[in-house]
């Protein structure tokens, strides 16, 4: 079930958490240190399946999801099927 989240959640950003996968490093890189620049917690992937294994391990850890369409084991479109079947309520932005 996803989390509610209050207005002081969303005032406080450490609060807010955030899996990237991509199999750029470079483009993690960017990710994490966006993230961490507003103090956001982020977990980075660059590979899909070891994400995969942490989503089904806790699904409503995260607040969102970024993942590259482009991926070599588990394309963005085989990622975003297995969150709807997993019923993972994270918003997911493909890129």
């Amino acid at each position: 079930m996803a989390k509610n989240y209050s207005e002081r959640d969303l005032k406080n950003p450490t609060s807010l958490r955030i899996l990237a996968i991509d199999n750029d490093p470079t483009v993690l890189e960017l990710i994490k240190n966006g993230c961490n620049r507003y103090s956001y917690e982020v977990m980075t992937f660059s590979e899909t399946l070891p994400a995969v294994d942490v989503l089904r391990g806790s699904k409503d850890q995260f607040n969102l999801i970024l993942v590259d369409v482009h991926m070599p084991e588990m394309d963005g479109h085989e990622f975003l099927r297995f969150v709807k079947q997993e019923n993972i309520f994270a918003p997911v932005i493909g890129v």
